[in-house]
């Protein structure tokens, strides 16, 4: 999960910046692929991330 403080007076950072954040810290799967299954909402913050860029 991605750990995130928005600190006031700062700008909020990007999707994508987000996205860069999350995969940069998260190189370890939870369990090994076929063994079990877990919900993320991972794909609103790809798409958020693909909607910024195309909308510019």
């Amino acid at each position: 999960m991605l750990e995130y403080v928005h600190l006031e007076g700062e700008p909020f950072p990007s999707q994508v910046e987000l996205l860069h954040r999350l995969f940069a810290g998260n190189n370890n799967l939870k369990f090994e692929p076929g063994t079990n299954a877990s919900y993320t909402n991972l794909g609103y913050t790809v798409l958020g991330a693909v909607v910024e860029v195309i909308a510019g």
